[in-house]
């Protein structure tokens, strides 16, 4: 099945992510949490009955619907050695994109993995390839590792890019960062310019 193709969105992700801790949660509580109105919540929970994602009181995530996990892996090289090296070698399996400096030395990865466990894999591959992995950072698109909980729930937030800082207009793209820390970006692109740039050019934005 193609990843996504059931068309379900982050608010849903996060109401199956809700119901599977605790299938007794009121809509109210569902609507409080997830920033939507008590008659949207209901109508999201219909349709999640009618696809087959939702059965009785039990609910489950399965990543092959829902669309692959994203990560960002900080690499960089072992200290005196630069060039392109065996950068790559690394284009392969869950690799999708790949930044090098190789003044620097220093490189990202965007992988993809249907689950948690095929990053460990490609952080391997890394390491075989003689670099030293120094961050792997998940990217949260439709599955997060914590709840989204909006700050003012039910009131309309205009945030703002951490890549060019202007205002977002839609729904923003979200990354969680180890720390705890989010960062919104309008877009994919404007995350991944965000982490291809060193911090001292990013103080300048």
């Amino acid at each position: 099945m193609k990843p996504g193709s059931r068309g379900l969105d982050a608010i849903d992700v996060e109401i199956l992510r809700i119901l599977a801790r605790d299938c007794t949660t009121t809509t109210k509580e569902i609507s409080q949490a997830v920033g939507v109105s008590v008659p949207n919540v209901r109508k999201r929970i219909r349709r999640l009955r009618a696809l087959g994602v939702l059965k009785g009181c039990r609910a489950s995530i399965d990543p092959e619907v829902l669309g692959t996990l994203t990560y960002l892996i900080l690499f960089q090289a072992p200290e005196g050695r630069g060039g392109n090296g065996e950068v790559s070698i690394l284009r392969s399996g869950g690799v999708e994109r790949i930044f090098y400096s190789s003044k620097r030395g220093l490189g990202a990865a965007i992988a993809r993995t249907i689950d948690p466990s095929g990053v460990e894999k490609i952080v391997g591959d890394i390491e075989n390839a003689g670099f030293n992995v120094v961050k792997t950072i998940y990217i949260d698109k439709e599955v997060g590792d914590e709840p989204w909980v909006p700050e003012k729930p039910l009131e309309r937030v205009q945030p703002k890019c951490s890549f060019c800082q202007s205002i977002i207009v839609g729904r923003p793209y979200t990354v969680v960062l180890e720390d705890g820390r989010i960062l919104v970006f309008h877009n994919e692109r404007c995350a991944e310019a965000y982490f291809k740039l060193g911090p001292h050019t990013r103080s300048k934005h």
